[in-house]
């Protein structure tokens, strides 16, 4: 039987071990340092990840390493997600509210949102939506836009999520979980829940609306240095390095 080596390391491997594309594999420790989870599997399973991926997967985990010693929240919705208002960043914590080896996200990594019970999209929103059927959360008195009316008239949720979308190319779906077994929607568990539920989404869309200003605010900005360079009053190269500074390039 032919011997196999790690990938990543190149260690030997015995039994246990992790095949990827190409026919290559991983070890215990390097699979391990990937961080992935049973989601991330879901977008793509690990068989048909490439070495180069996995590469790239650690290689960011070890920059998010220095992100999380700098996270420091501003806002916890209980222990389901925290913010980082000061850093525009955010973090879905681990069981707990631990934050050790989760990964550290931008704002501006949001494209879309939806709360799913029990399959079904009850609200959604994100960056560029319109705000229809908005409504107002709690003590945050933020609107949620692209509301869908579809919560279920069941007595019974078996089943209540967040699924986040992102920018991010290795972790394009990340879910928050409320609900994962049967909960009387009358209870105080539920209610509590779901009204955590419904601040994670007002946040989400605050910051997207915001993102959608920084954004048309960029443009404007580079559209009026545009003009000054047609004027002869800024160079190329002055052109293009405040270009780059405006889209954090």
């Amino acid at each position: 039987m032919a011997k196999h080596s790690c990938v990543i390391c190149e260690k030997s491997l015995g039994l246990s071990k992790f095949k990827i594309a190409d026919n290559n594999y991983l070890c215990n420790n390097c699979f391990r340092d990937t961080n992935l989870t049973l989601d991330d599997f879901k977008s793509k399973p690990l068989r048909n990840m490439t070495a180069l991926e996995i590469k790239d997967i650690l290689e960011e985990n070890k920059k998010n390493e220095k992100l999380l010693q700098e996270f420091s929240p501003t806002k916890k919705i209980s222990n389901f997600i925290f913010f980082d208002d000061n850093k525009g960043k955010w973090i879905i914590p681990s069981g707990f509210g631990k934050i050790k080896n989760q990964k550290v996200y931008d704002f501006d990594d949001i494209l879309k949102f939806e709360l799913l019970e029990d399959g079904e999209t009850v609200t959604k929103g994100g960056l560029g939506m319109a705000l229809v059927g908005g409504a107002l959360f709690g003590g945050t008195g933020a609107i949620v836009g692209g509301v869908t009316s579809k919560k279920s008239n069941k007595g019974i949720c078996t089943n209540l999520r967040l699924k986040i979308t992102t920018k991010n190319i290795n972790k394009p779906v990340v879910y928050i979980d409320f609900i994962k077994s049967k909960t009387k929607k009358k209870s105080l568990i539920y209610k509590s829940v779901y009204n955590a539920a419904q601040e994670c989404l007002s946040v989400l869309q605050v910051i997207c609306d915001r993102n959608k200003e920084d954004a048309r605010d960029d443009t404007s900005e580079i559209l009026k240095y545009k003009k000054l360079l047609d004027e002869g009053i800024l160079t190329q190269e002055e052109f293009d390095k405040k270009k780059k500074e405006l889209l954090n390039l």
